[in-house]
């Protein structure tokens, strides 16, 4: 497979995360799987401008981000059908935003399980 054919089978996956550090990482570990990365984003108010104009494969998603709850991301990802993970350490806000179904990674998670996660939820092998 040529270059150019790689680049066009790889998945796009928007990273939502408000902490500069864990957002580099987490991109950091995704493009070396492969993925294409948008972000990280810090705030809910970026990361819907960044949806209305793109469709990404699949978001990693901060429960809380700079401008608070990721309440109206969750809504648009449900809306379009857009898979998401959450990658957060804030599980109390779970019953706030009704992700009983979501798949759920408490921070900080092993770099495999984040990716065995995104995997599975983009119905891929995994890395």
């Amino acid at each position: 497979m040529s270059e150019l054919s790689r680049q066009e089978c790889r998945r796009t996956v928007l990273v939502t995360e408000d902490d500069a550090i864990v957002g580099f990482d987490l991109t950091d570990i995704l493009e070396a799987a492969g993925y294409r990365i948008a972000g990280p984003v810090n705030s809910s108010a970026k990361a819907l401008d960044w949806l209305r104009a793109n469709v990404p494969d699949a978001v990693v998603l901060d429960v809380v981000l700079k401008d608070g709850s990721c309440t109206e991301i969750v809504r648009e990802l449900r809306r379009r059908q857009i898979p998401f993970l959450i990658y957060s350490g804030r599980r109390q806000h779970q019953a706030d935003l009704d992700l009983s179904d979501a798949k759920w990674l408490e921070k900080p998670a092993a770099h495999h399980d984040i990716l065995t996660a995104l995997a599975c939820l983009l119905g891929t092998s995994g890395s």
